[in-house]
């Protein structure tokens, strides 16, 4: 059945119908008139080094500027000057929000609308739509007759700088391998700690990874025609027990950082604990202080008892933090391959593989998943996840390669 998607019908914009008082009190977007174009500027320097036996070493610095990276911006916010400044709970943290939230009179209220409702008849207020009381924190904002005005600003930047290091052994003897390190720091300063800043607050990037380490090998069992032991046997022999072979991968990652959505106040002590669990994947004591089994925020915990996230609060806790991250990549990968040799140009190639061959679980532990809100009972619990990475799994090939 089709139903009417308008039962109020179309509303028709305004045009200029309202002239200068168009989306007075209302959120406005708009796009920058003069955007710049985003910059990267990347570099490397490397070293190699052959060691002989087939092995090679080499050494390379990567690094990535960025400039010029759009950020979206609030040019409407409540100024910082007039945000709580406390680093615990206090009674004039309470006494602050208080005020800023404090109901009054509104001057732009329209107590006189013209006959067609577009606007107010003079000497009545300045527009139409506006309440007859609003909140002291409005009032105080750059533009008062208005809501969030939102746009963009080039003031982004970022910065990658990585060590990234391998030593290869090139096939030789029946066995081959790889091993790769990065060790690297991505920052970023893309979006405002606190609305009326002015300028991005620079901190881990949320696809910072500061160390990724992989290995792989494979080696050929020496059995069969060709190799050391049984080189003369026949081919029903050799079908059986020659052109094996082993192979496997490790990737080790570290996880992405943690997203502190809701401000709180740091007591201090360590963020980060040695072995996360879903009960508790950080310290929330750095946060909070527990008296008497109740949670406390500071020094006062009369009214704020709740540990709620602080309002109108000039905050300082920074989005990420470099210790507090999500599960790493713990994977290992096996694999067997055996190569049955038809004739001459011809062959069956058998091959299983086991991915995750040690069902290692790879935790969707982020934003969402893990409890940042202070206030909460489950304050550092991880209330929700899933498995990111496959379970274990064997899968079986066969290829006919001529």
């Amino acid at each position: 059945m089709i139903t009417n998607p308008f039962p109020s019908g179309i509303t028709e914009p305004s045009g200029n119908a309202l002239g200068r008082q168009t989306a007075l009190g209302q959120t406005v977007s708009f796009f920058n008139q003069n955007p710049k174009v985003a910059r990267q500027t990347r570099f490397s320097f490397g070293v190699q080094r052959e060691l002989g036996g087939g092995w090679t070493l080499e050494a390379v610095y990567v690094g990535d500027i960025g400039s010029n990276i759009e950020v979206t911006r609030n040019i409407n916010a409540l100024p910082n000057k007039y945000l709580n400044l406390d680093t615990s709970r206090t009674a004039a943290q309470g006494a602050n929000n208080t005020a800023l939230g404090v109901t009054v009179a509104n001057p732009f209220f329209c107590t006189t609308p013209n006959a067609t409702g577009t606007g107010c008849t003079t000497g009545s207020a300045l527009f139409v739509g506006a309440g007859a009381t609003t909140s002291v924190r409005q009032l105080l904002r750059p533009f008062p007759n208005f809501g969030d005005i939102n746009t963009t600003v080039n003031d982004g930047s970022s910065s990658y700088h990585s060590g990234q290091f391998s030593l290869n052994k090139r096939f030789s003897q029946g066995y081959g391998m790889q091993f790769a390190y990065t060790k690297s720091r991505w920052m970023e300063a893309t979006e405002f700690l606190n609305a009326g800043d002015a300028s991005p607050f620079r901190q881990r990037s949320p696809q910072d990874a500061p160390n990724r380490f992989s290995m792989s090998a494979f080696y050929e069992l020496p059995f069969g025609k060709g190799q050391p032991i049984g080189s003369h046997m026949n081919k029903w022999a050799d079908a059986a027990v020659g052109g094996w072979q082993i192979q496997g991968s490790y990737v080790y990652q570290s996880g992405f950082p943690v997203r502190f959505a809701n401000d709180a106040f740091y007591l201090g002590g360590p963020i980060a604990i040695d072995s996360p669990t879903v009960g508790q994947w950080f310290n929330p004591a750095a946060f909070i202080s527990v008296v008497g089994g109740n949670p406390t925020c500071g020094a006062f915990a009369t009214a704020n008892a709740s540990c709620a996230t602080p309002v109108d609060h000039l905050r300082t806790l920074p989005f990420y933090f470099g210790d507090v991250r999500s599960d790493p990549i713990n994977n290992v990968d096996l694999g067997l391959r055996k190569d049955i040799h038809v004739r001459e140009g011809m062959k069956i190639q058998l091959r299983m593989e086991f991915i995750n061959a040690f069902n290692h679980p790879l935790l969707n532990v982020g934003t969402g998943q893990i409890t940042v809100n202070p206030g909460s009972a489950q304050f550092g619990q991880v209330v929700a996840s899933n498995q990111q990475n496959y379970a274990r799994r064997a899968q079986m090939l066969v290829k006919f390669i001529f």
